[in-house]
């Protein structure tokens, strides 16, 4: 007879659809006109890597995993250099993936715990959860011991701890276009995971690809933050841009009361998130001196949704107005560039 640990493994194995549910935010953060998330404000510099294997090892993993982790170690490796895999190394080696009943609350499809660098999985997930907490793993590392209260988790994009947090938004998003690039190939079933997934490709198209990929898995928010800057964006820009995405995530799906009556609170910020892409990447067009550029300009805008679910409410994402605003801007600041350059 097959034990049940065993006969879900070779459910989870098989399957290669996922269900992602709503994840259960540890914070409770008041919907207010000036949410800036306890005012993070400020990125740390991106970590110093420490290179303790140079190899994955599939066989330290549980038997009922491995060969998942196996087909997602090739995988990983065909799409991205080996040097920007230091962080998938360190942890890969020395994580410990299994079912968790009494861990992983019923709203979550599994987590990934950066501190004790452990995966666990609802019994109730399916095989490619488990590769956006693979993804985690890969791109996630611990600045200074992380024993102590001022240890800093580098995620991806996401930098906190017990006390503060930023880029858990553009994280998420960005997990999920990995996943879907690259492993998975479809859509997830939450709304939430998809509307920050189409705002992070926006932003790997402004970033570019490659840098974008080599950012995520070296935890390297501070190099986002640089590269943003070289297209013109200021740095109180882009900690809106972060806070803001941080913000929709947070209360993406959630339909009470209190967030129904802020209904233009959340679409101004929808549309700031939005305004500052366009912005970034046509400045960056027009930087490069892009023959095609109004071609490319709109086929960017048109990835954009014009209006979006969250919950049962419909909210307005963006209007013609705000690309007005976008591309006018862009253009103020690149002739601004052209005059400094000048003298």
């Amino acid at each position: 007879m097959l034990s049940a640990d065993i006969i879900v493994g070779i459910i989870f194995a098989a399957i290669g659809s996922v269900i992602y549910y709503v994840k259960k935010e540890k914070k409770k953060y008041k919907l207010i006109k000036d949410f800036d998330l306890d005012g993070v404000n400020e990125v740390i510099i991106a970590p110093r890597l420490e290179q303790k294997y140079k190899e994955a090892d599939a066989n330290k993993i549980n038997t009922l995993f491995r060969a998942h982790v196996k087909r997602f170690i090739k995988i990983l490796e065909e799409k991205i250099p080996k040097n920007f895999l230091q962080n998938f190394y360190n942890n890969i080696n020395e994580t410990d993936i299994a079912f968790s009943l009494e861990t992983v609350p019923k709203n979550l499809a599994g987590f990934y715990y950066a501190k004790g660098n452990v995966i666990r999985l609802s019994p109730l997930a399916l095989a490619s959860a488990l590769n956006h907490e693979l993804l985690h793993l890969a791109s996630s590392c611990i600045m200074v011991d992380k024993n102590s209260p001022n240890h800093i988790e580098c995620v991806g994009f996401r930098q906190g701890n017990d006390t503060f947090e930023i880029g858990r938004g553009i994280n998420e998003g960005y997990t999920v276009h990995l996943d879907r690039k690259y492993f998975s190939l479809f859509k997830t079933e939450s709304r939430r995971y998809n509307f920050m997934a189409t705002i992070a490709e926006l932003m790997e198209i402004v970033i570019g690809d490659k840098k974008m990929e080599e950012l995520y898995f070296t935890s390297n928010l501070y190099g986002l933050h640089s590269e943003l800057l070289n297209k013109c964006a200021s740095s109180d820009e882009i900690f809106n841009f972060l806070n803001d995405c941080d913000f929709i995530y947070c209360f993406y799906g959630k339909d009470n009361i209190f967030i129904k009556s802020q209904k233009d609170e959340i679409e101004k910020r929808i549309q700031r998130i939005f305004k500052f892409l366009i912005r970034s990447y046509y400045f960056n067009l027009l930087l490069k001196d892009d023959k095609d550029k109004e071609n490319k300009l709109n086929n960017f805008i048109q990835k954009i949704p014009r209006r979006k679910i969250l919950g049962i409410r419909v909210y307005n994402v963006i209007n013609e107005e705000v690309i007005k605003e976008a591309i006018s801007e862009a253009k103020e600041r690149y002739s601004h560039a052209e005059i400094i350059s000048i003298r």
